[in-house]
């Protein structure tokens, strides 16, 4: 067996620059470090543009919130208003036929078969229509009040904030 210690490894050669070359590789070029200096510039308000907007995105949002808080209580409000008036409307008729029927049968079978069958009907038929119409207007979803609208214009805009926003956190 030969001895390791007869056999080194090839070391590499080491090139040594003088003190001058070595100051002016460590010293960067003045223009690289002008162009360098305005990128970052440029970043930097890019990044101050991009706050800005979502800075007014979470102001616009704030407001759109608000809106929705005040369409919802006045929403609450509107149901509210509108069960109790099919409620009063739905007790005045039937206490109105149950007045004709029960306490002036005299007067209410004076009338024809026909006519008796009318008020009845009538009665009935009134209060359903109006429960329907009263009640389903009260309670439509927001998609069925705004279906006309994509989307509502407060929404628009933070989306449109929102995209750029984007971009602008894009820019490179």
């Amino acid at each position: 067996m030969a001895d390791s210690s007869v056999f080194q490894p090839p070391v590499a050669p080491q090139i040594r620059e003088s003190p001058a070359e070595q100051q002016a590789l460590n010293q960067p070029d003045s223009r690289r470090l002008e162009s360098l200096i305005k990128d970052l510039t440029i970043r930097v308000q890019d990044l101050e543009a991009g706050n800005q907007l979502k800075k007014q995105a979470i102001v616009d949002t704030q407001a759109y919130i608000t809106d929705l808080k005040k369409d919802l209580n006045w929403i609450k409000w509107i149901r509210f208003f509108a069960v109790l008036f099919a409620a009063a409307y739905v007790i005045s008729i039937n206490l109105l036929l149950g007045y004709l029927i029960f306490f002036l049968p005299g007067y209410f079978k004076s009338f024809s078969p026909y006519t008796q069958a009318m008020f009845i009907i009538a009665g009935v038929s009134s209060v359903m229509g109006v429960l329907v119409t009263m009640l389903n207007g009260a309670f439509r979803i927001y998609n069925e009040r705004h279906k006309e609208d994509y989307l509502p214009p407060n929404l628009q805009a933070v989306i449109r904030i929102l995209d750029a926003a984007q971009k602008s956190a894009d820019i490179k």
